[in-house]
């Protein structure tokens, strides 16, 4: 379901290239809420980002839940080959689901495995949550707000997600709420 609709809504923007973007559509995207990858998708490419699926299905943050670190471990390293070669600065990887983009950030890093240390150091150093990711390209860019969203004046009620008050910040959500 999820590959359809998010390959059924390409988007062609109007606004220069401004270059590629991994999308990382996670197990929790993927399986309960493919809408959210498909609209994250769409505000990208309105951004004038082409958008490209990461080519991973799962972070191993369900295994790291519920104590099977042996079978996240495997996914770790089987993610940092898949990744190690496209993710950098130009081709940033961008998560939707905190949890899983975080593990990504900081369990890989924990796992101590030589063969992927410094790869996976690399990886997180290039990943963004979306609304991370939201406000580096608004600001590295000059976006202007204005031109992306309505005057209408509305008021937001946000409860950050617990990975993301522990391992980030809730700050760039309520920066990104903020741009209009």
């Amino acid at each position: 379901k999820w590959q359809k609709q998010l390959s059924k809504r390409e988007h062609s923007s109007k606004t220069i290239n401004r270059g590629v973007v991994y999308l990382f559509v996670d197990e929790f995207t993927r399986h309960n809420e493919s809408h959210i990858g498909v609209k994250a998708k769409e505000i990208i490419q309105q951004l004038g980002y082409t958008v490209i699926i990461a080519p991973i299905e799962e972070s191993g943050r369900t295994h790291i839940s519920k104590g099977l670190v042996r079978q996240a471990a495997k996914i770790a390293a089987k993610n940092v080959k898949a990744l190690h070669s496209i993710i950098d600065s130009d081709t940033p990887l961008i998560g939707i689901e905190p949890s899983c983009l975080l593990t990504l950030r900081d369990e890989y890093l924990s796992f101590n495995n030589d063969d992927f240390t410094e790869e996976a150091k690399r990886i997180a150093q290039h990943s963004y949550l979306f609304d991370e990711w939201i406000i580096k390209t608004f600001r590295d860019n000059n976006l202007i707000p204005a031109d992306y969203f309505k005057d209408d004046e509305r008021e937001v009620i946000f409860n950050a997600h617990c990975n993301q008050k522990s391992l980030a910040s809730s700050a760039s959500v309520v920066n990104m709420l903020s741009l209009p």
